[in-house]
């Protein structure tokens, strides 16, 4: 009984199995309750197999977790997962590790924008208050044109009726 069981005799015996049932990757990944990117990973052999998941897909294929592991030929009626293979826990703190570090680097970048964006808007800001000087010049110089106005248009009424009263 000298079989070892290695990612890629589950992955093979998962695929075959599956196949032969005639059952997409997506029906046995919903059926089994595992994420349909997990279950592809895990038929590739790009991950290891939870030992959770491992027996929900040999649940769903209506097979064993030996079957799966050795194949149909092996002679193993423990269908129990090895220790070790797979292990839940370590699995689960090195993903934890691997999430940390890309959020500390997705927080990270993220600071460093709002920094600059907070940059910008400071500098906005002080773009906005020259603006806001430039409207208030130009706002009492259009009040001091229209008083000239204002008093042009007097002086020329004025010289108006001057100008009648001399025609009559």
């Amino acid at each position: 009984m000298g079989t070892e069981i290695t990612d890629k005799t589950i992955k093979e015996n998962i695929r075959k199995i599956r196949i032969e049932q005639g059952r997409t990757q997506i029906d046995v990944a919903d059926a089994a309750g595992i994420e349909r990117t997990t279950y592809r990973l895990i038929e590739c052999g790009k991950t290891k197999i939870l030992n959770a998941h491992l027996k929900s897909i040999a649940e769903i294929l209506n097979t064993s977790v030996s079957t799966l592991l050795l194949g149909e030929d092996s002679e193993v009626i423990n269908d129990s997962v090895p220790a070790g293979y797979g292990n839940e826990q370590e699995r689960d703190q090195s993903l934890g590790i691997e999430k940390d570090k890309e959020y500390e680097a997705e927080l990270a970048r993220k600071n460093e924008e709002l920094a600059a964006k907070d940059a910008e808007i400071e500098s906005l800001k002080s773009e906005v208050l020259v603006m806001k000087t430039e409207i208030e010049g130009l706002h009492k110089e259009v009040r001091r044109l229209e008083e000239r106005i204002s008093d042009k248009s007097m002086v020329i009424r004025i010289l108006d009726s001057q100008l009648k009263k001399r025609k009559r």
